[in-house]
């Protein structure tokens, strides 16, 4: 029998080796990339937004993007890239009379408050509402094609709106993407405006009866008490001052903290679960020269964005609470969000995000840096220690506020602290 030689071996070993590798990447699912897809403007007019992604609406999140429509209905609407309708739903609240088409890459885009649909589908709502003699009908399972040529419904202020406009959105899997972030930018030249600052402390429990010796001046208190009393020994005199001066510096350590120069034009005291805060609150013109932090803090802010010759304002694109620490320049980002997307589960928690008892009493919407207790869903994509800063004592740290739009213009407060 002859011998398969040297040659015959290594091709055949390249042979098996070229089938375990055939057969491998058979065996791994290859990972599908989306198509990409650009999105246009849905209007033949020029656009003008009134309301931006995210921003802090009445109890949620807003959803996309709200384009200006002349204060006026019946606007052409089209769809923002070829696909197909894949779902219009008539309600009488919300979005109103809306439609979702969906796109090559899976993502979906929704047109909301509209006043009439294409004859396609209006055709289909009718036959639906007369079937089930209801004006609001969801019809989830359409297959209309549309190439973004030709309308797809005209623009209205149906559901829940507060004039005609056309509300939009990108939807993709769990989460709403940005529209401006996705081929719908509208160039902006205006920084977002500071209007208030928020200083949260931690109310820490001092014993009842330093509280109430708090209550008292204490000079007098001390003095009433050696008087009438010349047999008393003047070592036990010094052992009462001590005490006293101790008293005194401990009940001025743990008062909340104080500015050196503006007060607080609001003070609230809150009860998260089981954190106790007290919440100081300033104008953005009268800000304090110096916060003495004596227990855990955190902070807020109060800010509007706007566009040049816009008459609205808007929600930001980035926001971040650093603390820098001074002797080493080491810096913790407290909370920090860019907007690009936002999980669908967040929208409805904007009354968990923003300050609420500070909206009750003012009707202004600011946002902590912190999150409570049990908190999961949030806007931040960063957080450290959930918000809140625990200041050394006799340390110095800058708090930094950044504010930003997605044009890149920003605004940013730097204010000292100092651990007390």
């Amino acid at each position: 029998m002859k011998t398969p030689s040297f040659k015959t071996f290594l091709s055949f070993s390249l042979w098996l080796l070229t089938a375990l590798l055939y057969c491998h990447a058979a065996a791994k699912p290859k990972e599908r990339k989306r198509d990409s897809v650009v999105f246009a403007y849905p209007l033949r007019i020029p656009p003008e937004i009134s309301g931006s992604f995210a921003e802090l609406r009445t109890a949620h999140f807003h959803g996309g993007l709200d384009f200006r429509t002349r204060q006026r209905e019946g606007i052409r609407v089209y769809s923002a890239a070829p696909g197909e309708i894949i779902r219009a739903n008539v309600s009488k609240v919300s979005y109103g009379k809306c439609l979702y088409v969906r796109h090559s890459n899976g993502d979906i885009t929704l047109y909301a408050h509209l006043s009439q649909f294409a004859p396609p589908v209006r055709k289909l709502v009718k036959k639906a509402q007369k079937q089930i003699r209801n004006y609001e009908v969801d019809l989830p399972d359409l297959h209309i094609r549309t190439t973004g040529k030709k309308p797809i419904a005209l623009s209205g202020n149906t559901g829940s709106s507060g004039g005609p406009h056309l509300h939009f959105e990108i939807i993709r899997d769990s989460f709403r993407l940005n529209p401006a972030c996705n081929g719908l930018f509208i160039s902006d030249s205006a920084a977002p405006n500071l209007l208030y600052l928020a200083l949260y402390t931690k109310i820490i429990q001092v014993d009842s009866a330093l509280t109430q010796l708090s209550l008292f001046n204490l000079d007098s208190a001390r003095r009433q008490a050696f008087m009438d009393a010349p047999a008393l020994d003047y070592q036990m005199e010094k052992i009462l001052q001590r005490e006293y001066d101790s008293i005194s510096a401990l009940l001025a350590r743990l008062s909340d903290t104080a500015s050196s120069k503006e007060p607080p034009f609001l003070t609230l005291f809150t009860k998260a679960d089981s954190l106790s805060w007290k919440s100081s609150y300033f104008r953005a013109g009268c800000l304090p020269d110096t916060l003495f932090l004596h227990t855990a803090s955190a902070f807020g802010i109060c800010a509007l964005d706007s566009i040049h010759r816009m008459p609205f304002h808007y929600g930001l694109y980035r926001l971040s609470f650093v603390v820098r620490h001074e002797d080493s320049k080491h810096q913790d980002t407290l909370a920090a969000y860019e907007l690009n997307r936002l999980p669908i589960a967040v929208f409805k928690e904007l009354n968990r995000h923003i300050d609420l008892p500070f909206y009750q009493k003012t009707g202004k919407r600011l946002e902590k840096s912190w999150l409570e207790p049990g908190q999961t869903h949030t806007p931040y994509f960063k957080t450290h220690n959930r918000g809140v800063f625990t200041p050394l004592r006799g340390k110095q740290y800058t708090l930094i506020i950044n504010t930003e739009d997605l044009a890149g213009n920003r605004r940013e407060l730097q204010l000292p602290l100092v651990g007390k």
